[in-house]
């Protein structure tokens, strides 16, 4: 398993646990802004040993790291994406006619829900998506978000 695969993987896990990259890293002890960077595909390599440690111990899968950055999971109930029961237009991986979302698509889903879920605040969208405001506001007009 690459780094962006890790992220997607994690992605799911936590999603499945409907908890909030901030959740995840007030249980964990990891930095909300790693979890972040390596569900988003931004981190380019796997975390420390320690941080990898915490994660698997909360989300309950086994990781070995092998040589050329990648990583083997052992994971006894493998995760699969599913619709909150809470909310029906919840995070999936694919749409409605059954093509599967790109990075880019779903990364702007994710950004127009949680701005919808936030009443338009960018400053409150920005933080929980541990990003910063810049960021975001880039992201919008990538995405031509209004």
């Amino acid at each position: 398993m690459r780094v962006r695969e890790f992220g997607e993987f994690l992605h799911i896990l936590r999603v499945n646990k409907e908890m909030t990259t901030i959740a995840v890293a007030n249980k964990t002890g990891v930095a909300s802004s790693i979890i972040s960077q390596l569900e988003l595909g931004i981190r380019r390599s796997f975390p420390r040993h320690e941080t990898m440690k915490h994660l698997a111990e909360f989300f309950d899968f086994e990781f070995q790291y092998i040589p050329e950055q990648m990583l083997i999971i052992n994971c006894p109930k493998p995760p699969i994406m599913q619709k909150s029961k809470s909310d029906e237009e919840s995070y999936v991986e694919k749409d409605k006619d059954e093509t599967i979302k790109t990075l880019k698509e779903f990364e702007k889903d994710i950004i127009i829900r949680t701005l919808d879920k936030n009443k338009e605040s960018r400053e409150r969208t920005a933080l929980e998506l541990d990003i910063s405001e810049r960021t975001l506001y880039r992201k919008l007009k990538e995405y031509d978000v209004e």
